[in-house]
Order: C-alpha cells, then sequence, then structure tokens
C-alpha cells in the first residue's frame, strides 16, 4: 500500500480546505496540481475521497448535485459547455413557468464536445438534456452566477433568450416560449444587437424580433438593425394548422397571427410560390 508521509499529508490537507463543498474533482485535474493516480488511489483506500466514476472523485459524504459536476466540468476540464435557454432563465430569476413533471436542466455545449462518462451517466435528481448548440459562439455573453460557495457559467438573459427560441419548437413550445418571452422586458438592446449579428439561427433572429413586436418590449425599437440581416426564406414554425406572418416570413400557430393587410393565411397558393424557399424547422 502507498505510504503517505507528512508531506503527502500536508497536500491533502491543503486540497481539502481548498476543495468547495458540493463539487467533484478530476483526476485530470488533480494531476495537473501534483497528485499522481497512485497517490489518488491511496486517498481513496484510506477513505478520504471516494469514487465518483471513472477519471472522477468526491468528498466523503458530500451531496454533489448536477452544478457541482458541470463545475468540474467548466473549471477543471475547460469545456465549452453551460447552462442555457430556460433553465439558465430560471437560475436568474426570470422564469415562473413551470409545466408539470420532473425538472429539467438545460445544458448547451459547443460542436464535438466530449463530455467524461461519470458526468454523462450518474444518475442526477434532475433530468440532464445535453444539447449541441452552434448559433452562438461558445464564450459571449456567458455570465458567472453564485450555487453558494462556488459559481458556474450561465449564459446571460439575452443569450439564453435566442438560445430558447434557437430551440422553438424541438426542446421548448411555440406556447411555452411566448409565456417567457412576455417576462423578459428589461432586456438590453445593445447585446442583443451585439449577439443577433454574430447569431447564426434564422429562426432564433426573426423570433425575437416578432416576440418583441407582438409584445411590445420597449427594447425592440432599440435593437440596431443595420447591424444584422434576416433572411426571406420561409420558416416553418409550425408543421400544420398555421398562418403566415408575412413580415418576418414566418409559418406560426394560426392563433397568433393577427388578420390584417400584412398578415395573410398561408394558403396552397403561397406555398407554390415559395416552394422551393421553405425549410421546415423541428
Amino acid at each position: 500500500m502507498y505510504s503517505m508521509n507528512r508531506h503527502t499529508n500536508s497536500k491533502l490537507q491543503n486540497l481539502l480546505q481548498s476543495w468547495p463543498t458540493g463539487t467533484i474533482s478530476t483526476t485530470k485535474w488533480l494531476g495537473a496540481l501534483g497528485f499522481s493516480r497512485q497517490l489518488i488511489g491511496a486517498y481513496k483506500s484510506s477513505g478520504w475521497v471516494q469514487s465518483f466514476g471513472s477519471g472522477a472523485v468526491s468528498k466523503p459524504q458530500d451531496r454533489v448535485e448536477w452544478y457541482g459536476g458541470l463545475y468540474a466540468l467548466q473549471f477543471q476540464l475547460g469545456l465549452e459547455i453551460h447552462v442555457g435557454g430556460k433553465t439558465a432563465l430560471e437560475l436568474q430569476g426570470f422564469v415562473h413557468y413551470m409545466p408539470m413533471g420532473h425538472e429539467t436542466i438545460d445544458l448547451l455545449m459547443a460542436p464535438r464536445t466530449l463530455i467524461p462518462r461519470w458526468f454523462v451517466r450518474h444518475n442526477w435528481e434532475e433530468r440532464l438534456r445535453i444539447t449541441e448548440n452552434s448559433a452562438l459562439p461558445s464564450k459571449i455573453e456567458i455570465d458567472q452566477i453564485s450555487m453558494g460557495n462556488f459559481n458556474i457559467g450561465v449564459s446571460s438573459r439575452e443569450r439564453a433568450a435566442l438560445e430558447l427560441l434557437c430551440l422553438t419548437p424541438r426542446l421548448y413550445s411555440f406556447e411555452e416560449s411566448r409565456i417567457i418571452m412576455e417576462s423578459l422586458g428589461t432586456l438590453r438592446a445593445n447585446v442583443l444587437t451585439q449577439l443577433l449579428s454574430v447569431c447564426t439561427s434564422e429562426k432564433a433572429k426573426r423570433l425575437l424580433l416578432y416576440f418583441g413586436d407582438q409584445q411590445n418590449h420597449a427594447w425592440r425599437s432599440k435593437i440596431d438593425e443595420k447591424k444584422f440581416t434576416i433572411g426571406t426564406s420561409l420558416l416553418k414554425i409550425t408543421a400544420q394548422n398555421g398562418k403566415y406572418h408575412a413580415k418576418y416570413h414566418l409559418f406560426l400557430p394560426q392563433e397568433y397571427v393577427m388578420e390584417n393587410g400584412k398578415d395573410v393565411k398561408f394558403s396552397k397558393h403561397c406555398i407554390l410560390l415559395q416552394k422551393k424557399e421553405i425549410q421546415i424547422l423541428s
């Protein structure tokens, strides 16, 4: 068995004192600090740490929630994954609409990010939904919020709003997104303008402008539309029982498109005229 001398005991004490309660330590990160796998194994055998799956350890009797695992992914492994969309808005107090059922935590990651098995396979109390999303640069508008004695990276409310709309209706229903957008009247127009200028999701951009118009948010008129472009191809947000919204070329649930000179029913004739431009977005 590995013999722990005064030096290794001192290293262990320093580690335990600096280790935030409720978080994971990865063996890769510990290795960079000078803790060999043999030494970590000795700590496990002595009961000072316990395995949390391959490549990760926790403190004995420590309760680790999903955000304690995310902390390790972000700050120890440097992975491009963050709390996004609806969950980011919930954590910042902007969402009060809670559907019935088990809570789902939405984590968004950059394409080709490899998430360790110990995180993916752990039986967390909440359901974790990890979605690859490349509509926005991975590091722009990511805020740090406190989870007590440590921080995690979370989308700012403006970024989260665009992520919400990017994932509508695939993960969020149109009605759910509409209700959430109603609570976002204090978004910062300059930040929205910046994000819209780098956003690659036509759906998210047009829905943001649409909801800004329909809900008469103060930020809508302050967005500088000269700094970004929106396309003219038809985007279908609903596959059936919908109506054409002419200003943003959206096919929306019919109850959300008002009858006026610009917003008309999406007829078969319209389909024939624009069928080459239609994109069905799920």
